[in-house]
This record gives structure tokens, C-alpha cells and sequence, in this order.
């Protein structure tokens, strides 16, 4: 029985992921990262000392992780009403699979994009400053005065691995996001113009409504990055805040909870919806 279930919905997956494999889309945004992590690091990397590495790391993810959820959420936003538009959709639900399982695999392969895309930023921009500066531990030098060290490298890579895992969340959050719109609206042009303007109005209500930002996902990935930046900047007085992105935190949570609930209603309003294409 467990097979019956699992068997349509790894097929439809595949079926997907090869889809997304062949679509030019897929490679210019892995072409956009690329250049983004490789441009940022050029361009962000004459202030910074070789030994600042931390702060050059903050620097680079701070400029290209946003784009990456942008990215993400973009394709996602045009996986199902792309097909609607073309008549595929029809012709993809003949096969013995129901709604719910298309739309699962549909929303699985885009949550697996945002991951991809968010690790490969990460990853590249790890090894690139590491190529050309040290990860050391944050001082503060005051002329005439001994260094006093206020942040361990053992400290700092720790509360770099905190803050960039909290990246992956939001990163999520964009693909089912960019589910639900393209499941919503059919027109692929209203569709990517909605997310844009929901995206931006997003990031903008963040610093302006603190107690709703746990929910803006574009918000929640801006601020450990932002923290990561200040802390490698010798802002010891924001150390206490990296206590507030713990795994069950809102920092982690809200995200994750964001992401369920796009990625159920997507699925709930396709699988009551008629295939008009």
C-alpha cells in the first residue's frame, strides 16, 4: 500500500525535476548566483583586511542571499500557471496521478530549489573568502592599547553557522510562496508582477512592523545575515540577539511555519480547482 501512494508522486517528482533540469530558467538564475557571489566578492572585498573574513562573508550573503530568494521565488511562480497557459497541464493530469500529488511534487521540487540555491551561495561564498582572507577572531584594536579579543574564532564560527542556517527557512518560504501565487493567478505575467510588489512590501514592512516580521520571510532572511555583519563588525552589544535564533525560536519557526501554510493552501485550493486549460 505504501508504494501504491509513494510510487505517483516520486514518478511525478522525477517527472519535475527533469523538467526543471531542461528549462533555461533553471541555469540563468544559477548563472545569476554565480555572478552574484563572484561580483560581490570583488566588490566588497577592498575594505576589508585579510583577516576580516567573518565581516567580508556578512558582506557578500547580505547582497546576494536576497536575490537568491527573489530568484527562487520567481520560478516558483511560474510552475504551474506557465503550464496552464501552454494547455500542458491537461495533457500532464492524464496520467494516472491525482491533482494533489502534481501540485506536491510541484512544491517539494521548488522547496529543494530555494535549499539548492541557498546552499550553493553559501558554500561558494565560504570558499571564496576563504581562498583570500582568514576567518579570525573579531578584536578591537585601540592605538597605544593592547587588543582585546571579544569574540573567539571558535565563538564566531559558531554564530556563523547559527545565522546562515537560518537562512534556509526563508529560502524555503520563497518557493512555496511562488507556489501559491502560480496556483492563484494564471496569467504568468500578473502572477510574477504580484510576487514582486508582495516581495518588496515584504522587505519594506519588516523594520517597520517587528511583530509581524516573523512572518515576511524576505524580512527573516535580511536580519541574521544583518547580525552576522554587526557582530563581525566588533558590535559586541548585539551578542545577546544570537540567543534569539535558536532551532525553536521565531527566528527558525516562523518561516517554517510560513512555508506549511503556503505550501498547504497551495495545494488545497489546486486540488479543488478546474484544469480550464
Amino acid at each position: 500500500m505504501p508504494m501504491s501512494i509513494h510510487a505517483p508522486l516520486l514518478s511525478c517528482f522525477v517527472f519535475e525535476l527533469r523538467k526543471l533540469l531542461g528549462r533555461r530558467l533553471f541555469w540563468i538564475i544559477v548563472l545569476c548566483l554565480l555572478i552574484s557571489v563572484v561580483g560581490g566578492y570583488f566588490l566588497e572585498e577592498s575594505p576589508f583586511r585579510r583577516d576580516e573574513g567573518f565581516a567580508l562573508l556578512a558582506a557578500i550573503l547580505t547582497r546576494s542571499m536576497p536575490l537568491a530568494s527573489f530568484l527562487v521565488m520567481l520560478a516558483a511562480t511560474l510552475s504551474v500557471n506557465e503550464e496552464v497557459s501552454t494547455g500542458s497541464l491537461r495533457v500532464v493530469l492524464l496520467r494516472p496521478i491525482t491533482k494533489a500529488q502534481l501540485l506536491s511534487a510541484k512544491l517539494i521540487l521548488n522547496l529543494l530549489f530555494g535549499l539548492f540555491a541557498a546552499a550553493l551561495v553559501l558554500l561558494l561564498s565560504w570558499a571564496l573568502v576563504a581562498a583570500g582572507h582568514d576567518f579570525s577572531a573579531i578584536q578591537i584594536v585601540i592605538p597605544g592599547l593592547e587588543a582585546r579579543e571579544i569574540f573567539s574564532l571558535e565563538a564566531m564560527r559558531a554564530i556563523t553557522f547559527k545565522l546562515t542556517l537560518a537562512t534556509l527557512a526563508p529560502m524555503a518560504a520563497a518557493g512555496a510562496f511562488g507556489t501559491l501565487v502560480s496556483v492563484l493567478i494564471e496569467s504568468e505575467g500578473t502572477a510574477v508582477a504580484l510576487a514582486t510588489f508582495l516581495f518588496l512590501a515584504m522587505q519594506a514592512l519588516g523594520p517597520l512592523a517587528p511583530d509581524v516580521a516573523p512572518f515576511l520571510f524576505p524580512t527573516y532572511l535580511e536580519l541574521p545575515l544583518a547580525l552576522l555583519g554587526e557582530l563581525a563588525g566588533q558590535d559586541q552589544t548585539r551578542q545577546h540577539l544570537v540567543e534569539a535564533w535558536g532551532p525553536f525560536s521565531s527566528g527558525y519557526l516562523a518561516p517554517l511555519s510560513m512555508t506549511l501554510a503556503f505550501g498547504l493552501l497551495s495545494i488545497l485550493i489546486f486540488d479543488r480547482r478546474d484544469v480550464t486549460c
